[in-house]
């Protein structure tokens, strides 16, 4: 595919580069080199490598918030938009930082569900967060496997809440709500809660 720059504006922060066919792409000052060549056309190859060098920016900003902390996709996509860089240039980097290994959804998952199964967390709850973050379901279960066994973790709960006392109505009714927030389902609580009252 052959792209054509048909014109090079000056932007709010830096520049507007279109190109035929129709693409726009918003870059900082860096682009001025461009503005040289309005009327240009670049075969793919060329094209690619002005995208390369127009990311820098985006790119070096991703890099660093990831440095910050893990991040998904979804959220260093929302960051690098909230800063106000192009689209297509935030894409290329975000592909770019994904071959390289440094962006990477599963083992942000795989960290997520190890550090919330450790804060007591049940699958449900660790499932709908991932999903806000934008992990993709195949992803979400995947990382999943490795939770750790939740018969256990409710069995712990119900143990540290009831403190060796007998459970009544009431603080069955608020244990097995607590571990509901928490994100177990009935299925999970019932017959660990049933086995814990009958001792």
């Amino acid at each position: 595919m052959i792209y054509k720059l048909t014109a090079f504006e000056e932007g709010p922060e830096g520049y507007i580069l279109i190109f035929n066919p129709p693409l726009t792409i918003a870059a900082d000052k860096s682009a001025i080199y461009l503005k040289e060549l309005v009327g240009s056309e670049f075969e793919q190859d060329d094209f690619a490598r002005i995208v390369e060098t127009l990311a820098r920016p985006a790119l070096e900003y991703a890099a660093k918030q990831l440095g910050m902390r893990p991040l998904t996709r979804k959220e260093l996509t929302r960051k690098l938009s909230d800063k106000g860089y192009d689209a297509l240039l935030s894409e290329y980097a975000l592909d770019r930082l994904e071959s390289i290994g440094g962006l990477d959804d599963y083992m942000y998952a795989q960290l997520f569900v190890e550090d919330r199964a450790g804060r007591g967390w049940g699958a449900i709850r660790i499932r709908n967060e991932l999903r806000t973050k934008g992990v993709s379901q195949d992803i979400i279960e995947r990382a999943l496997e490795e939770l750790p066994d939740s018969e256990e973790q409710i069995e712990r709960f119900i143990h540290a809440k009831a403190d060796g006392k007998i459970l009544d109505r009431k603080a069955i009714k608020r244990i097995s709500d607590a571990l509901i927030r928490r994100g177990f389902s009935w299925d999970e609580i019932g017959p660990v809660l049933a086995r814990y009252i009958e001792e």
